[in-house]
């Protein structure tokens, strides 16, 4: 014998039917912003290491032609 009335298992049911399309598109902008926020994160580092990438580049020109 369940203690839950047969009615409230149905509104949740039905809550949760109506809500799914609604919480799918908030993990997929949640998601998407998490990407944004990393891939931007790495282009900032990229170009702060590229203030300092003509040290390398010289460094590899005279490598190769020791």
């Amino acid at each position: 014998m369940s203690f839950i009335p047969y009615a409230v298992v149905w509104l949740y049911s039905w809550l949760l039917w109506l809500l799914e399309p609604v919480l799918l598109t908030a993990e997929m902008v949640l998601a998407l912003n998490c990407v944004m926020h990393l891939s931007h994160g790495c282009v900032e580092k990229i170009e702060e290491d590229e203030d300092q990438a003509w040290k390398w580049k010289v460094y590899g020109a005279w490598g190769n032609e020791i």
